[in-house]
């Protein structure tokens, strides 16, 4: 489950997440968008506060789930 998804089921705002990860709410808010990626200590203390519905293997496959094994983007469809 993303960050995103566990903030908008449980309806909780980033300024309350943020006070259980001790982080600011600007930073929940730029994870849960996916402009910023949180340190391994953030992703450890997001899992615990979601009760492991957040777990540090949905932060990896939203940063890789765009790539092919080979680390490249896939080549853009055309439209028909």
């Amino acid at each position: 489950m993303t960050l995103k998804e566990y903030l908008r089921v449980k309806n909780c705002s980033a300024n309350a997440f943020a006070a259980l990860i001790g982080v600011t709410p600007e930073s929940v808010r730029r994870y849960r968008r996916g402009v910023r990626q949180p340190r391994a200590e953030i992703v450890a203390r997001i899992f615990r506060a979601s009760d492991g519905a957040v777990t540090p293997q949905d932060w990896y496959e939203g940063l890789m789930g765009n790539l092919r094994v080979d680390g490249r983007r896939p080549a853009a469809r055309s439209a028909r």
